[in-house]
């Protein structure tokens, strides 16, 4: 098994807060795998003109190659987009029917798969903030209910906190990035072995969201949504990877210095 641990960075979110790091600018010594040029691995998942899209999250299914994603057309609120991937990310279907109150939406919605106590699989989307609500699909995914309140219900709660900016000045402050190290490496607070640009993001922060499926041949499927052109609205992208192509290029990258 690799050694290492793969994880995704998200713009305005970090795994590990600058401040809680010794020497932080020790993190921007290690090398960055830029796959921004990288065409061929980009896949569009949805695009409107003049519409902001954006916040999907996804899920695998057991089948090891069917993705579902659901995103609101709006930021973080609006109607929910419903969307699938036969093939592991590299083709994605048109917009797919939804129930009629999935057009409510007041929040980001949130899919997963779940059993139930009587064993049987279910997928659940969640749709957040007073009044949260629920809509479930017993048939993985082909069809799905309308959103119902949920039978234990609080106060108002928003689920979309935003972390505090780092301001290190990272060359891909602001972009989709990932990262590859060690458990070690988090637990110690180390840098790591290198960092990968997915994407340059023509925002200062709005970008990226946790689609990340792994599938049976080692194939990571990121998806998620960002600034991708210059005063263009955000659209959605998949990226495909696998751990050897990453590590080639950081051999490479590391024989040219």
């Amino acid at each position: 098994m690799n050694k290492y641990i793969f994880a995704i960075l998200f713009s305005a979110f970090s795994l590990i807060s600058f401040s809680q790091v010794k020497n932080p600018e020790s993190y921007l010594s290690i090398p960055i795998i830029d796959l921004n040029d990288e065409f061929a691995r980009q896949v569009v998942v949805d695009r409107e003109e003049g519409q902001y899209l954006g916040h999907p999250t996804t899920v695998l299914l057991e089948d090891g190659r069917t993705i579902l994603t659901v995103y609101p057309k709006g930021h973080g609120r609006g109607e929910i987009v419903y969307k699938r991937s036969a093939d592991g990310g590299q083709t994605w279907s048109e917009r797919l029917p939804t129930p009629e109150s999935w057009k409510t939406s007041l929040e980001v919605p949130t899919i997963f798969p779940t059993v139930g106590p009587d064993g049987e699989k279910h997928l659940i989307m969640f749709s957040g903030l007073y009044p949260a609500r629920l809509a479930h699909s017993e048939d993985i995914g082909l069809t799905w209910s309308e959103l119902e309140r949920l039978a234990k219900e609080k106060n108002e709660v928003n689920y979309s906190r935003i972390a505090s900016e780092t301001g290190q000045g990272s060359p891909t402050e602001g972009d989709w990035a990932g990262w590859v190290g060690t458990w070690k490496d988090l637990v110690k607070g180390k840098p790591g072995k290198y960092r990968i640009r997915f994407k340059d993001n023509y925002h200062d922060w709005d970008c990226c969201y946790p689609g990340v499926e792994l599938l049976p041949d080692g194939t990571f499927v990121v998806t998620t949504y960002g600034h991708w052109e210059k005063d263009e609205e955000p659209y959605i992208i998949s990226v495909r990877v696998r751990m050897g192509e990453l590590d080639a290029k950081y051999k490479k990258l590391n024989n040219t210095k």
